[in-house]
């Protein structure tokens, strides 16, 4: 196709004078512009607003499969970084006492390699007595789709699951036996329920379940 530049523009040093006539390319976009293709200024990309199409040098047809292809590839593209973006930044759904389990073990100054390691590992979590310790060592063990899991959620972060009856069941029993460490305590003591009481109590209430 032609195009009619309609006032001068500068580009690589040299000025394409206004009035001339070149072969371009369209070029799509918002707004479009064309590429010179031929002689002299060849290469030069004007903007919509300083040339215009010759009537009966347009091949609508052709400029709309050519929009239609770059459309595509373009469309095609931008799938290809959504999948990267998800691969890269995917986020897992973790049950709520594994997730309960990593904020413990970071919050004593654990970093997540040695989560991981302590997890994988057989004689350590797995086997210890404690109930924090001992669920992320249970849920690795469970299958290779938790160990990549645990893996993908220390790296890109994690949702957590809302906690079940049994996770609360086991929360509340961690709550009683952190209560009763000494081994003095007595239920029938109303001093002493009153304690375990307020601590259960503020357990709950510093759960925070979307």
């Amino acid at each position: 196709m032609r195009i009619k530049v309609l006032k001068p523009v500068r580009t690589d040093g040299k000025t394409i004078p206004a009035g001339s006539v070149h072969s371009a390319r369209f070029m799509p976009g918002n707004p479009p512009s064309a590429q010179i293709i031929s002689g002299e200024h060849m290469g030069a990309v004007l903007q919509h607003e300083s040339f215009m199409f010759l009537d009966g040098d347009i091949d609508y047809e052709s400029e709309n499969k050519q929009l239609r292809r770059e459309i595509g590839k373009l469309k095609e593209e931008i799938e290809i970084q959504k999948e990267a973006y998800r691969i890269r930044y995917h986020t897992v759904s973790l049950p709520w006492k594994v997730a309960e389990a990593i904020k413990q073990l970071r919050s004593e100054g654990l970093h997540d390699p040695q989560i991981i390691c302590n997890s994988f590992n057989h004689s350590n979590y797995y086997r210890s007595d404690c109930p924090t310790r001992n669920a992320l060592g249970k849920f690795c063990l469970e299958g290779m789709e938790n160990a990549q899991k645990l893996m993908t959620a220390l790296v890109n972060g994690y949702e957590v699951k809302p906690p079940t009856t049994d996770d609360l069941r086991y929360a509340i029993d961690v709550v009683v036996k952190e209560w009763n460490e000494s081994g003095d305590r007595d239920l029938r003591n109303f001093d002493h329920r009153l304690v375990l009481a307020g601590m259960i109590g503020e357990y709950l209430g510093s759960l925070k379940i979307e």
